[in-house]
């Protein structure tokens, strides 16, 4: 019964590990898109194909990069 639940404790563990890494990683592109909107002009109108916000990529790195 032990090695049978604590094989089931360290897999849902290692899922646990797993979720937290994606999570981050998502977290890390929310703040860069974040940043990438910060350095954008301020515009009136809605994004064209001209938009800087389509052509232009983040120049800073995510915080803690």
């Amino acid at each position: 019964m032990k090695a049978d639940l604590r094989e089931r404790v360290v897999a849902r563990i290692e899922e646990a590990e797993r979720r937290a890494a994606e999570l981050a990683a998502f977290t890390a592109s929310l703040h860069r898109a974040v940043e990438h909107l910060d350095d954008l002009p301020d515009r009136e109108d809605r994004c064209d194909p001209q938009c800087a916000f389509l052509s232009q990529t983040p120049a800073r790195p995510a915080p803690g990069r």
